[in-house]
Formats: structure tokens, sequence, C-alpha cells
């Protein structure tokens, strides 16, 4: 029973080791790119010109209306739009 008792410690105590420096080790890891997620949540949100959908920038189809950039969330949209302003 004792000896159950320490096998259980050591193998806590390893655990606990191996979690706290494989943190340790991704924490100072700066060479690491950055998730997708972080990457699309810097880009700038912008409005569907047709229904007000907010969309990151990047992934936006484009028109020009007077100098002015307009963009859509989907290719339907950019052309009911052409279709409407013509």
């Amino acid at each position: 029973m004792p000896r159950l008792i320490i096998l259980l410690a050591l193998a806590g105590l390893a655990w606990w080791l191996w979690r706290h420096v494989s943190q340790k080790l991704t924490a100072g890891d700066t060479s690491r790119p950055s998730s997708s997620r972080s990457q699309q949540s810097s880009q700038k949100l912008v409005a569907c010109e047709h229904c007000q959908v907010h969309i990151p920038e990047g992934d936006a189809y484009t028109d020009h209306d007077c100098g002015k950039t307009v963009y859509f969330c989907s290719p339907e949209h950019q052309t009911s739009w052409q279709q409407q302003r013509d």
C-alpha cells in the first residue's frame, strides 16, 4: 500500500512537471506563426452594401461607386446592387 501511494505521488509530480515545462516552452516561442483566428480578428470589418452584414475586408467582394469602394458579402449581392444602380 505505501508503494502505491508513492507511485501515485511520483506520477502526479511527473504530470505536473510535464505541463509546467511545456507551458513555459510554448509561451517563450515567438517564432510560431499566429493562428488564423487571431489574424482574422485583426482584419478590418466592412458592411455589405446590400444586406449590411459585417465581413472581414479580405473576404469581401468590391466595386466602386463615385470613387468610393463598396463592399459585398457575396457575388450575388454585388450583382443585385449593380442591377439596382443601373
